[in-house]
């Protein structure tokens, strides 16, 4: 099977309230996961992707399963844990896209991916491998598989595509910045946030710094995400600052900046330069943010189209 893109991570189950935790009388469920949350992005816009994890034997299991595929994604390579159980998050959505995380993810299935369980024929069959340091940072065992996919991927000739990710809450800054600098070789598309994630990993606030400081990595495609601003570009020499476009009225920003990834790999596999990708891309992320939650407003081809000629 060939697919346009290949990621490997978590996904969690997501309880949703518009309530405080105390106030709340229920939530409302749904998933999300920052890898994950790319390939879906990806595929409302026409590629084929897959997915890499382990799911729990918990009821939420065969829920997660069928939504995937629901969203086109091939889950044939997702594994199940009998005994294990799925992580998940309370979300409450403050004023002004503001936001509230409560985690409960320990010792999920997820976290318990080893290299072994890796299908390198299915990593080496895709177009782009992607990843994160959110799937680095949930256990030593799951840091060790994103490091071996990543190899198998590259040694494929695939491209590679990272997002740091960065949290503080999952691990400490010198953690991350080491498990950066274990994976930066294999890296080929990289998506900072600048400045207060560069800040952390490289000491480095701007974005067209950033940009040199991962060329001179190795790095081939540098995407700095710089928030409602857009996005500063870093590619064969050149870098462009391409601004967004798309003015809205934000509802929630849960998983911008990984619409914003999922609609630059596809631009690029449909044969854009990263600078146009990035204009696309700019155009997913506003409008993703029209909607509550990670998944669910993602836009489809026809929206972006009609999208991208009102500008």
């Amino acid at each position: 099977m060939v697919l346009d893109i290949v990621s490997l991570g978590e996904c969690m189950i997501e309880l949703f309230s518009e309530k405080s935790m105390a106030e709340a009388g229920y939530f409302e469920k749904s998933f999300a996961g920052d890898t994950l949350n790319v390939i879906a992005a990806a595929s409302k816009l026409g590629s084929k992707v897959g997915y890499i994890t382990k799911i729990g034997g918990d009821p939420f299991g065969d829920y997660l399963l069928e939504s995937w595929k629901a969203l086109s994604i091939d889950t044939s390579h997702v594994l199940v844990d009998p005994s294990g159980f799925n992580g998940l998050y309370f979300i409450i959505l403050k004023p002004e896209c503001e936001r509230e995380f409560i985690y409960y993810r320990k010792n999920s299935a997820p976290s318990t991916i080893k290299p072994e369980d890796l299908h390198p024929e299915y990593i080496k069959n895709a177009k782009i491998f992607h990843t994160s340091g959110i799937s680095q940072a949930i256990s030593d065992s799951s840091k060790e598989t994103v490091k071996t996919a990543l190899e198998i991927a590259k040694g494929a000739r695939v491209k590679t595509s990272f997002d740091p990710n960065f949290r503080q809450k999952l691990w400490s800054t010198e953690k991350a910045k080491k498990a950066l600098k274990d994976v930066i070789e294999f890296i080929d598309i990289i998506f900072p946030s600048a400045p207060q994630e560069t800040e952390k990993l490289l000491g480095i606030s701007s974005p067209k710094d950033v940009i040199k400081a991962f060329w001179d990595f190795g790095v081939e495609i540098v995407c700095v995400k710089t928030g409602c601003l857009g996005a500063v570009i870093g590619y064969d020499g050149d870098i462009r600052k391409v601004s967004q476009k798309l003015k809205v009225d934000a509802k929630d920003t849960t998983g911008t900046g990984d619409a914003f990834c999922g609609a630059f790999l596809n631009s690029l596999l449909q044969g854009q330069d990263p600078f146009k990708a990035s204009e696309i891309a700019n155009i997913v992320a506003a409008l993703k943010t029209l909607g509550r939650g990670a998944i669910k407003p993602l836009p489809d081809r026809k929206t972006v189209e009609k999208a991208l000629k009102s500008l």
